[in-house]
C-alpha cells in the first residue's frame, strides 16, 4: 500500500514474492522459480534519479560533497552540471557511474523506474480490486491468482525523479492517474506515444521539463530460471525545459550499450519437513542441494549526455566528450567522461573546459583522480583509502549488506541463517561485517582550486544493542597408554544447554601382532550424576540430523569417531574412556592406546548491552584546511546524545532474511483426462538464498539511521563547544498482507522519503550549556492512499 504525504510517513503494501504452489508437475524443487522478478535501472541512471531522494549527511553519516562544474544560463532557466559524492561506503558489486566510483554527475534530470513483476504498461488484464470485507480464503486465492497468472501484474512500478529543484518518488494508480510520494505542487503527466510513453513534469511556476529519452533495460535469467526478461524501458532522460516566457534549453543524448553481469545468486536447498509423506504414503528424505553460484547478466541499451543548448545562441553550448575505452569494471560499455567543454555561440570559442582523469586499479575498479580546468592553478584532486585493495566486482569477501569484509569465501550463501540449518556443513560465507575492510575504497580527501583541502576519516556504523559473551572453551582430554589404568574419567559442568562434539581415537600397535582381529576396543560412557543415567550419544547426519546412537559407543580402529553429547544446563556428568569391553581385553592390552578429545563452555554466556558494529561507514571526522598555511578546522562527529557520546542512537534496518519456503507439486497419477486432473502430494522445501540479485536497489543507500548526531569542534572534547541535532526516524517493515506466512522478501515500506527530518539543533558551548535550541514542526497530512497490488 502506498500513501502520498506531506511530512508523514508513507507505506507500501506489495507483493514481491509469494509463497506458493508450483502446479507444474515436477519434483525438484527450481529455488529460481521463486525468485522477484526485477528489472533495475542502469547504475549511472539510477544513482541520478537517486540524486536528492537519499538521505545523506549526518542522519546517515555519509559525506555530502559537492563539486561545482558550470552553470548553463539562459534569463530564466538555470541549469547547475555538479559532480555528487555521497555513501557509506562501497558495495562489492557496485558499478561506477561515467564519473568514477562513488561519484555522480548531475547535469539535468532523469525518470528511472524499478519494474516490478510486470512493466505497467503490459499489463493486459483490467485490475479488479479485492473488496475489503473479502475473507481469509477469499484473500489467499486473490493473491494466489494475481501471483501465478502470468497476464496479471501483481505489483506497481516504482518510479524515481530529479529535475531543477525537486526530487521524489511515484507510482501509477490502478485508474492511470499518477501519485506523487511525497507529495508535491508538480504535475507529472504520462504522454503515451505509438511505441511508449513519455513524461511531461510542470513546476508550479509554468516551467516544463519534457522527459522524452529513454533507456532500456533486461536481465538474461540462466536457464531453468525465470525466462529471458523482455526488454522494458527502465529510465526517461529530460531532453527539454520550456519557460512560460520562451525560453528553452534542450538536452541530446547519444546512444549506448552497456553489458555486464549484476550480480551473482546461490540457493540451498533443503526439503521441510525433513520426513515427508508421498505417493501411497511412503517416507520422502532428501539430502540438502548446494547450487553452482549463478551469474545474472544485464544489458542496458541507453542513453548518454551529449550537449546542452538553448533555443537562443548567445547562450552558448555546452559539450561532453567521452573516452573511447569501456570501463575496466564491466564487459562493454560504461564509458567515462573525458572532458565537458563550455563554448560561446555555434561552438566559435571554448570559454572553458573540464578535463577528467582516472585511475582503473589493478582489480579494474574506476576511481576519478582529477578535475582539471583551462587555468591550470584551477583543479580539483581526489585521493582514497587503499583503493588499490578495493577487490574486484562480484568478489565473494561481501558482508550481509554487500561492503567489503574481507573474508576468504568460496560461497556465498551465508554460513549463519539463525535457524536450525545452521548446523548443515555446506562451508557457507562469512558474511560478517569488518570495520577494518568496509571503508576502502572511500574518498579520503579533496584538494581545492584554492589549495585548500578537507580530509574524510571513516569508521564502522554501529548501533546499541544486546551482545552475546561466550566463555572461552575449556578443553579437555582422556588419554589411556599401552600401561597404567584401562579406565579414565573426568566430572564436568554445563551451566547451560549446549552440544559438547566427542572425537576419540583408538590404536593397536602393529608390531605387536599383524592383525588385532577386531579384538581392539575401547567404549565411551556419559553419566548424569544426578540421575545416575547414562546418557545417549548422537551423531550428526549428512543432512544435519541428529541420530542417537546408545549410551554405549565403541570406538572402532581407523574410522572416524566423532559424536556429540547433547548436555543440559546446571547438569554434571562424568565422561569415561575404557579399554574394558572384551573378554580376551588383557590378551592385547600392552599393544592398545586411546584417546578422547573434547571442549565445552564452563559457564553459561552473558548477554551485555554495547554497541555492535553494522555495514557500511559512516564519517568520523572532517578536517578542513583553508590553505596550507591557514589552521585547520576540525570536527568530530558522535553519532550519539551529547549526553553520553558513548552510546550508538543508530536505528538498524531489517535484519537480512535469507530463508524462504517454497512447495512443489509432485504428481502420482492423472486421469484420462489429459492430465488436466493430476493426484500427487505437495512437497515443501526450505531455501537459503544469498540474495545478491536486488541488494544494489534498495529504498536508501545506508542500512542504518542515527536518531542523535553531536558534532565537537577543534577537538575530541568539545573544546570549541558544539551542536546536537535530532532526527526524525521512521522505522521501516516488511507488509503483511494476509494469513500468517511472511513475505520476507517484500520490498519495505516508504517511510524512507521522510525518514531523517532534521526535529531538533542544539547549539552549546564548551561545558555543554545550551546557547540555542532550534525545533522543527512539520505538518501531518495524509492525502491519497493506494494499493500497490
Amino acid at each position: 500500500m502506498y500513501k502520498s504525504t506531506l511530512k508523514k510517513n508513507l507505506r507500501i503494501l506489495s507483493i514481491l514474492l509469494l509463497v506458493s504452489i508450483n502446479t507444474i508437475a515436477q519434483t525438484e524443487n527450481n529455488p529460481n522459480t521463486f525468485l522477484p522478478n526485477i528489472i533495475p535501472p542502469s547504475p549511472s541512471a539510477y544513482q541520478l534519479g537517486n540524486y536528492g531522494n537519499v538521505p545523506v549527511g549526518m542522519f546517515t553519516g555519509s559525506p555530502n560533497v559537492n563539486i561545482p562544474i558550470y552553470n548553463y544560463k539562459t534569463t530564466n532557466i538555470e541549469v547547475p552540471i555538479t559532480m555528487f559524492y555521497s555513501n557509506n561506503g562501497i558495495k562489492v558489486d557496485d558499478i561506477s557511474s561515467n564519473v568514477g566510483q562513488g561519484w555522480n554527475l548531475n547535469f539535468g534530470g532523469v525518470i528511472t523506474r524499478i519494474i516490478r513483476d510486470l512493466p505497467d504498461e503490459e499489463r493486459l488484464k483490467p485490475f479488479v480490486a479485492l473488496p475489503t470485507n473479502a475473507t481469509l480464503d477469499e484473500r489467499i486465492t486473490f493473491f494466489k491468482y494475481i501471483g501465478e497468472e502470468e497476464l496479471t501484474d501483481s505489483e506497481a512500478d516504482l518510479f524515481s525523479f530529479n529535475f531543477g529543484n525537486y526530487s521524489g518518488k511515484f507510482i501509477f494508480n490502478h485508474d492511470g492517474t499518477i501519485m506523487l510520494m511525497p507529495a508535491q505542487n508538480i504535475k507529472i503527466e504520462k504522454i503515451v506515444g505509438q511505441e511508449y510513453f513519455t513524461f511531461i513534469a510542470t513546476t508550479p511556476d509554468g516551467i516544463k521539463y519534457y522527459f522524452d529519452q529513454i533507456e532500456y533495460s533486461k536481465i538474461f535469467k540462466e536457464a531453468g530460471g525465470n525466462p529471458l526478461t523482455k526488454t522494458s524501458i527502465s529510465s526517461w532522460y529530460l531532453s527539454k525545459i520550456v519557460h512560460p516566457k520562451g525560453d528553452e534549453i534542450y538536452f541530446t543524448y547519444r546512444d549506448k550499450t552497456d553489458n555486464f553481469i549484476s550480480a551473482k545468486s546461490q540457493t540451498l536447498s533443503v526439503q521441510y519437513p525433513k520426513i515427508q509423506r508421498g505417493c501411497s504414503s511412503t517416507a520422502i528424505t532428501g539430502f540438502p542441494i548446494l547450487s553452482p553460484i549463478k551469474e545474472h547478466r544485464m544489458s542496458i541499451i541507453g542513453k548518454e549526455i551529449q550537449s546542452i543548448n538553448s533555443n537562443n545562441v548567445n547562450n552558448g553550448e555546452i559539450i561532453f566528450d567521452y573516452f573511447e575505452s569501456n570501463s575496466g569494471d564491466v564487459e562493454l560499455g560504461n564509458k567515462k567522461i573525458k572532458e565537458i567543454t563550455i563554448t560561446t555561440n555555434n561552438k566559435a570559442k571554448k570559454i572553458d573546459k573540464a578535463q577528467f582523469s582516472y585511475t582503473t586499479t589493478s582489480n579494474k575498479r574506476v576511481f576519478l583522480d582529477k578535475i582539471q580546468f583551462n587555468d591550470l592553478g584551477k583543479n580539483y584532486q581526489f585521493e582514497y583509502l587503499n583503493r588499490e585493495k578495493f577487490p574486484p566486482r562480484l568478489s565473494l569477501s561481501q558482508d550481509h549488506w554487500g561492503y567489503y569484509n574481507g573474508k576468504v569465501n568460496t560461497q556465498i550463501v551465508p554460513n549463519k541463517t539463525e535457524s536450525d540449518l545452521d548446523y548443515i556443513d555446506y562451508g557457507g560465507a562469512d558474511k560478517e561485517p569488518n570495520g577494518d575492510f568496509a571503508p576502502i575504497g572511500m574518498l579520503t580527501k579533496i584538494i581545492y582550486p584554492t589549495k585548500g583541502s578537507t580530509m574524510f576519516e571513516y569508521e564502522a556504523n554501529d548501533y546499541y544493542g544486546d551482545k552475546v559473551i561466550t566463555p572461552p572453551l575449556k578443553k579437555e582430554t582422556l588419554f589411556i597408554d599401552r600401561t597404567g589404568p584401562i579406565i579414565k574419567e573426568i566430572t564436568i559442568t554445563t551451566q547451560n544447554a549446549q552440544e559438547i562434539a566427542l572425537s576419540g581415537a583408538i590404536n593397536f600397535d602393529d608390531e605387536c601382532q599383524l592383525d588385532d582381529l577386531g579384538k581392539t576396543k575401547a567404549t565411551i560412557r556419559v553419566k548424569n550424576l544426578a540421575t545416575s543415567d547414562y546418557v545417549n550419544l548422537s551423531k550428526r547426519t549428512g543432512n544435519g540430523d541428529l541420530t542417537s546412537i546408545g549410551n554405549s559407543v565403541d570406538l572402532k580402529r581407523g574410522e572416524v569417531n566423532d559424536f556429540i553429547l547433547l548436555a543440559n544446563p546446571n547438569q554434571t556428568y562424568t565422561i569415561s574412556l575404557s579399554l574394558a569391553g572384551s573378554s580376551t581385553q588383557s590378551m592385547y592390552r600392552p599393544c592398545t592406546s586411546a584417546g578422547l578429545d573434547f571442549a565445552y563452555l564452563p559457564s553459561a554466556p552473558v548477554v551485555i548491552k554495547t554497541n555492535l558494529i553494522s555495514g557500511g561507514v559512516r564519517i568520523k571526522s572532517t578536517t578542513d584546511n583553508a590553505s596550507g598555511t591557514s589552521l585547520p578546522v576540525y570536527k568530530r562527529y558522535f553519532y550519539a546524545s551529547k549526553n553520553d557520546v558513548t552510546k550508538s542512537s543508530g536505528i538498524l534496518g531489517s535484519p537480512s532474511i535469507y530463508l524462504d519456503i517454497s512447495k512443489v507439486f509432485v504428481p502420482c497419477s492423472a486421469t484420462g483426462d489429459g492430465g488436466l486432473n493430476l493426484v500427487g502430494y505437495i512437497r515443501g522445501f526450505i531455501n537459503i538464498t544469498s540474495s545478491s540479485l536486488t541488494s544494489l536497489f534498495d529504498n536508501g543507500n545506508s542500512c542504518i539511521s542515527y536518531q542523535y548526531v553531536t558534532i565537537s569542534y577543534g577537538d575530541n572534547n568539545f573544546a570549541n563547544g558544539g551542536e546536537m541535532n535530532e532526527f526524525y526516524i521512521y522505522r521501516t517493515s516488511n507488509n503483511q498482507i494476509s494469513g500468517d506466512l511472511r513475505i520476507y522478501s517484500a520490498p519495505k515500506d516508504y517511510g524512507v522519503l521522510t525518514n531523517g527530518i532534521l526535529l531538533k539543533n542544539i547549539i552549546f558551548n564548551n561545558k555543554k550549556d545550551n546557547v540555542q535550541v532550534t525545533t522543527n514542526l512539520y505538518d501531518n497530512i495524509q492525502q491519497k492512499e493506494s494499493k500497490s497490488y
